[in-house]
């Protein structure tokens, strides 16, 4: 009953022709491909995407300013972290502190911590800054 309503509201399909196109692909000519580079130009600047003399700006900007900028984030970032440990370390340290906290939670926030360091200025730089030998070895 109810697969009868839905057969009874179903669209027809369309059939629409294709147009009249009398010349073929063999017998396109010299002023259709210009015509057809010069919108592919066109839509390529439209669509946003860059020329080759853009391109390279572009990724002179990318390698010279922003991935130093990045790392250089990255890396002030770990600096505040391992600021903060080292300013819980000392305070649990100290003698009349009213923070404590046991052997075993230092050993691990200090582990991990340096860990952490390490693990993410390696990945970070490693990702940034590829060693163009490696990438030249692997191809």
């Amino acid at each position: 009953m109810m697969l009868d309503a839905y057969r009874a509201h179903e669209v027809k399909s369309l059939e629409l022709s294709s147009p009249d196109n009398p010349a073929s692909p063999k017998e396109a000519t010299l002023e259709d491909a210009t015509l057809r580079e010069e919108a592919t130009l066109e839509n390529a600047e439209m669509s946003g995407r860059l020329s080759p003399q853009w391109r390279e700006v572009y990724d002179w900007i990318m390698r010279f300013l922003l991935k130093p900028i990045l790392f250089i984030f990255v890396l002030m970032g770990s600096a505040w972290w391992v600021w903060d440990v080292s300013q819980m370390v000392w305070q649990a340290g100290r003698s009349g502190s009213g923070f404590h906290l046991s052997d075993a939670v230092l050993i691990a926030l200090i582990t991990t911590s340096v860990a952490n360091f390490l693990a993410l200025v390696t990945i970070i730089a490693n990702n940034l800054f590829p060693n163009p030998k490696k990438a030249e070895d692997s191809k």
